[in-house]
């Protein structure tokens, strides 16, 4: 009933849509004291630990403070299953709180690698089938206060708009070379134009997102996919961040990143470095 419940939802809104700064004052247990309004989390690949961290320390999603999780959230981990759960409750909860756009990891191929063990061993291959039915369903992109892009991945043309993205069909699996695959695997590159990477898909450069941004009246992008050390790195002459929020990786224990975005869309990054509690990645062999 949750994944038919959040399939209805989530299939209601578009591929790419625009999430307004929010308004009013955070309660204390909601706020880091900061004035975040709005969090971006990175790639957590099933590790539930990780998220459940972020909300203690960064304040619990409300209508005054919105999440969004950036791809990936899914896969690796031992814990794939909490974390889907719960980002759904609390999206069918309080629609406004929590928002999703779909990563590499939330896609079929991958799924059937180790979730869908960790699945049906738990449950059975109907909850999988409905899992697989509810990540199709998932957005691709959001606007945060029409000046930040937020996609797990990149882009594949200067020309890209948002039209483009909102167009793309609900219900189906990214087709090699289409735009919703490279919107799932394209990582920034250091020379300009639009290169093939055989192995991660396209690469896209600085006058790439140049033009892309400049296009769509946009300030920045912000996206995930790939580790970085220390959990963050900015590309692209500071127009292109990459957040990373999976600190755990082939037993080392490295740092993970979130960004908070404030009313003024003004924005920080924020570190930290934990020890594996409930989740503890076992297979990076396929970023």
């Amino acid at each position: 009933h949750l994944l038919q419940e959040g399939k209805k939802m989530f299939g209601s809104i578009e591929k790419l849509y625009d999430v307004p700064i929010p308004s009013g004052t955070m309660s204390s247990e909601d706020s880091d004291d900061s004035g975040t309004k709005v969090t971006i989390v990175g790639d957590t690949h099933g590790q539930f630990d990780i998220l459940l961290h972020i909300f203690q320390v960064n304040g619990w999603p409300s209508p005054q403070h919105i999440y969004i999780f950036n791809g990936d959230f899914m896969d690796k981990g031992k814990n794939s299953t909490e974390n889907l759960v719960t980002l759904i409750v609390f999206k069918l909860y309080c629609p406004e709180c929590i928002h999703i756009t779909r990563g590499n990891h939330e896609i079929k191929s991958n799924l059937d690698m180790k979730v869908k063990g960790e699945v049906t061993e738990r449950y059975d291959d109907e909850i999988y089938e409905y899992i697989l039915d509810f990540i199709q369903e998932i957005p691709v992109a959001i606007i945060i206060g029409e000046k930040i892009f937020v996609m797990h991945a990149g882009i594949n043309s200067p020309d890209l708009m948002y039209e483009d993205i909102k167009n793309i069909t609900s219900q189906i699996e990214p087709i090699e070379g289409s735009l919703l695959d490279d919107l799932l695997w394209a990582d920034p590159g250091d020379e300009d134009g639009i290169e093939d990477d055989p192995t991660r898909g396209w690469l896209f450069g600085p006058d790439v997102s140049k033009s892309f941004l400049e296009r769509n009246g946009l300030d920045l992008m912000v996206r995930g996919h790939e580790t970085v050390v220390g959990g963050n790195r900015m590309d692209h002459n500071g127009t292109v961040l990459t957040i990373w929020s999976a600190p755990h990786k082939e037993g080392e224990f490295g740092k993970g990143s979130y960004l908070n975005i404030d009313a003024n869309l003004d924005w920080k990054i924020q570190q930290f470095n934990i020890h594996p509690a409930v989740s503890e990645i076992e297979d990076w062999s396929i970023i």
